[in-house]
């Protein structure tokens, strides 16, 4: 009876053994990242003194192919937005959220920055400028962390925290 119950377990170890390698390689539940080479995993332990959360290097080519095709130069912070710059004369306003915030599958025109910049110039508000920071895959703790490691620096005069559904699980 030991010697069944000991190769039925070993079977079972084998065939999730097998089944992991199946679908890493399949690549059928890779992240966002992951399937657009992005980014991968990155362990904390490894980080070498690095940021332990994501962030796009400044000023590349971000071409993303799930799931929909688009792309996207990042600014000199790494967010999908023109250079951030420090100017007193100007209102500042931070968006910082996920992907949805960021703008996955939308036009760069399409953004919820871009959206709400529209509506403050028509509405007579030309002295305000509303940044894109959101980082696809980031969760409300990434979000202050990059928030206060990078953003701050720009002394903005509000700071708008996106989230969504998926929020809560992170």
């Amino acid at each position: 009876m030991k010697g069944k119950l000991l190769v039925f377990i070993l079977s079972c170890l084998i065939c999730a053994a097998l089944s992991e390698i199946l679908l890493r390689h399949l690549g059928w539940f890779s992240s966002y990242g992951e399937r657009n080479k992005i980014y991968g995993y990155v362990s904390p332990y490894d980080s070498n003194g690095e940021k332990w959360y994501h962030v796009y290097p400044p000023h590349i080519l971000i071409e993303n192919s799930y799931p929909l095709k688009e792309s996207f130069m990042t600014n000199n912070e790494g967010c999908r937005d023109i250079d951030f710059v420090k100017d007193t004369t100007r209102k500042r306003i931070f968006m910082i959220g996920d992907s949805f915030t960021e703008g996955i599958g939308a036009s760069n025109d399409s953004t919820i920055s871009q959206q709400l910049n529209n509506l403050f110039k028509k509405a007579g508000y030309t002295d305000v400028d509303i940044w894109n920071g959101g980082i696809s895959g980031s969760d409300p703790v990434f979000e202050y962390r990059f928030y206060k490691d990078k953003l701050l620096t720009y002394h903005p005069n509000a700071l708008i925290l996106v989230v969504n559904t998926s929020d809560s699980g992170d």
